[in-house]
Formats: C-alpha cells, sequence, structure tokens
C-alpha cells in the first residue's frame, strides 16, 4: 500500500503529468462520443429500430458539439458507410440523409 500512495503522490506533483492532463482532457469526451456514434451506426446496421437511430443522430450531434475535427470525421464516417451500404441494411438512411444532414445542420446552428 505504501509504494501506490507514494507513486499517487509523485503523479499528482508530477509537473508533466500535470500539464498533459489539462493539455489532453479536452480531446477525450469529443473521441468518445465520436466513438459512440460508430457503435450506435454498427448497431443500427445490425438491428435497424427507432432508438439506434435516435442514439446515432444524438451521438453524432454531440460529438460535433464537443470538438469540430471530430464532428467532422464522425460525419465523414457516417456518410461514407451509409454510401458503401446503401443497398443492404442502411437503404433506409441513404433515402432519408439529406433531411438527417439538414437537422443536424440546423441543431447545431
Amino acid at each position: 500500500m505504501k509504494p501506490l500512495l507514494i507513486s499517487l503522490i509523485l503523479l499528482a506533483a508530477s509537473p508533466v503529468h500535470i500539464r498533459f492532463s489539462q493539455e489532453i482532457r479536452s480531446y477525450g469526451l469529443g473521441l468518445f462520443f465520436l466513438l459512440a456514434s460508430v457503435a450506435a451506426l454498427d448497431s443500427f446496421r445490425r438491428r435497424p429500430t427507432r432508438w439506434a437511430r435516435a442514439a446515432w443522430i444524438a451521438s453524432v450531434l454531440a460529438t460535433a458539439y464537443t470538438l469540430y475535427f471530430a464532428g467532422l470525421v464522425a460525419g465523414l464516417v457516417t456518410i461514407t458507410s451509409i454510401f458503401i451500404c446503401r443497398r443492404g441494411t442502411l437503404a433506409p438512411l441513404w433515402r432519408t440523409l439529406p433531411a438527417t444532414v439538414g437537422v443536424w445542420a440546423l441543431l447545431y446552428a
């Protein structure tokens, strides 16, 4: 227990660790939402339900709110995935993609 306590104190007082945690903290939530949006799209691909679709739309929007670059990546990954699977399980998303992008833009603004 004592070595763990000593290492925790050293880590908490380390200037390098403090600086790193302050700089990287802002990216964590954006990357989490980016992964959540890809997972939600995959969930919708496996079982297309309204909840999966709502989770996908909300997670892409949350990604854009949190981190601009991650939102751009989430949008590009989403549109590319929908385009690739437009004749398969993501056909409903392909038909409503212009409306979905319009809703994203309206909610984002």
